[in-house]
């Protein structure tokens, strides 16, 4: 019990760190934490080390806790990673990484859709991310290349190549190999642990590698 309520005192203290920015104290009080045991603290520290731009402070909440249990309502974590403040490209990397691209609910070409935010700011690379990490369905392309004011923006800011890259990959059917990883990479989760599990599968280490996307 003693133990159980000093977890909670570490997690509690770390969340207030954050709230303050003090992320190198963040940090050392994460490495502390044991998985499954913030609860909300996880999730507010989550939250805010995205839309600071901590990715180490992001990495360790990541492996302690289910990011999709951190959020409630439209807003996803891939949502926040899209707008983040900082290096936005390499925290949707960090995130698809921890398995969440299949996990999120659908919010085709909703206000919160990560999809919808990374074509109205001109972002490629985003929009790349999200489609090869399946986290944008072909469905919610081919909604978006047709919606007039998305287009119309885009073509304003002369984004010819975001343009024509949503037109294709919306014509285009996912391969058998691209549809397997996702389905493998739903059913390991994005829980503690999932590392591990990748890792357990009877398959050779760069199949492992692949599914854990690691390429990302």
């Amino acid at each position: 019990m003693d133990r159980c309520q000093d977890q909670i005192l570490l997690c509690k203290t770390a969340r207030d760190a954050a709230i303050h920015r003090k992320w190198k104290l963040v940090k050392s009080l994460l490495v502390k934490c044991s998985k499954g045991t913030g609860g909300t603290f996880f999730s507010d520290i989550l939250k805010s080390a995205i839309g600071n731009g901590e990715s180490e402070c992001v990495q360790l909440v990541l492996e302690k806790t289910d990011p999709t249990s951190a959020y409630s309502g439209s807003r996803t974590i891939l949502f926040d990673a899209v707008t983040s403040s900082e290096d936005r490209e390499g925290m949707l990397r960090l995130c698809v990484r921890s398995g969440v691209s299949t996990l999120q609910r659908s919010l085709e070409t909703g206000h919160y859709s990560p999809m919808k935010r990374a074509l109205q700011n001109g972002q490629l690379p985003l929009v790349r991310l999200l489609h090869e990490s399946g986290s944008s369905s072909n469905h919610e392309l081919f909604l978006l290349k047709n919606d007039a004011s998305i287009r119309t923006q885009l073509e304003r800011q002369r984004r010819q190549d975001i343009v024509q890259y949503v037109d294709q990959a919306a014509s285009n059917p996912a391969s058998l190999q691209h549809l397997c990883r996702l389905i493998i990479s739903h059913l390991a989760g994005c829980r503690p642990g999932r590392r591990d599990r990748v890792a357990s599968l009877p398959v050779p280490w760069c199949v492992q590698e692949f599914l854990s996307f690691a390429d990302f």
